[in-house]
C-alpha cells in the first residue's frame, strides 16, 4: 500500500491506531491484512472442531492468536470476542462445568470474524484468495510423510520448513483450518518450537 494506493476506510478497523503501532508502515499493514484474510478465513470452523473433540488447549491457542492479530490490525471488537473465547477455554480446562459457556462465545466470535473477513475481502479484492475453495481430500499417508519432513526441518531450524508446509497446506487446512493457519504463522515468525507442537496436533487429527 503506497500513498497512491491507499485502502478505503475499513468498517470495524481503526487504521490510524494500527498504523501507529506499525510506525506508519502502510505496506506492512496491507500485508498483515492480506495474510490474515488468506490464513484465517474459516478459522471458526477449525476451532469448533477442536471444541467438539474436547481439545480445549487448541481452542485457547487459536483464539489467543487471532486476538493478537486482530489487535495489531486495529479490530478491537474481534480482539475482544477472541479474548472472551480464549478465557472461557482456559477456564474450562480447570473446571469442565464451564465448557457449556463456550458455544455461545464461539458463535459471537464467528460472527465477528465473518464481518472482518467480508470487510477485508471487499477492500483487498483480487489480492487475497477466493472466499470459498473446495475442500481438499486428505491423503493420510502423504500428509504424514509431509509432516515428518516438516518436523525434521523444524528440528534443524531450517527455513525450508515454509516450503515443506506449502506442499501439504491445503490438506492441513482440511484437517483443521485454525491449527494450519497458526502453524504457517509460527513458521513465518521462525517460532519453530510452537510450530513443532502444532505439527503434533495436526498429526493427531489424521484419519486412521
Amino acid at each position: 500500500m503506497t500513498q497512491h494506493d491507499p485502502l478505503p476506510p475499513l468498517e470495524g478497523f481503526d487504521m490510524e491506531a494500527a498504523l501507529g503501532r506499525l510506525a506508519g508502515n502502510r505496506s506492512l499493514y496491507k500485508t498483515l491484512l492480506t495474510r490474515f484474510l488468506q490464513n484465517y478465513r474459516g478459522a471458526d470452523a477449525g476451532i469448533r472442531q477442536s471444541l467438539e473433540a474436547g481439545q480445549l488447549e487448541e481452542v485457547q491457542r487459536n483464539a489467543h492468536t487471532i486476538k493478537g492479530l486482530a489487535a495489531s490490525m486495529g479490530n478491537q471488537q474481534l480482539s475482544s470476542v477472541s479474548a472472551d473465547l480464549e478465557h472461557l477455554a482456559a477456564d474450562a480446562q480447570k473446571d469442565m462445568a464451564r465448557i457449556g459457556d463456550i458455544p455461545a462465545a464461539l458463535d459471537i466470535f464467528a460472527r465477528e470474524l465473518d464481518k472482518a473477513m467480508s470487510t477485508l475481502a471487499a477492500a483487498l479484492g483480487g489480492q487475497a484468495e477466493p472466499a470459498a475453495k473446495p475442500a481438499t481430500q486428505v491423503d493420510p499417508a502423504a500428509v504424514s510423510a509431509g509432516l515428518t519432513r516438516l518436523e525434521a526441518l523444524l528440528d534443524a531450524n531450517d527455513a525450508g520448513a515454509d516450503g515443506a508446509f506449502s506442499q501439504i497446506a491445503d490438506q492441513l487446512r482440511s484437517l483443521d483450518a485454525g491449527s494450519a493457519a497458526a502453524l504457517r504463522e509460527a513458521i513465518q515468525n521462525f517460532d519453530f518450537e510452537t510450530a513443532m507442537d502444532l505439527v503434533k496436533t495436526l498429526r493427531g487429527k489424521l484419519p486412521h
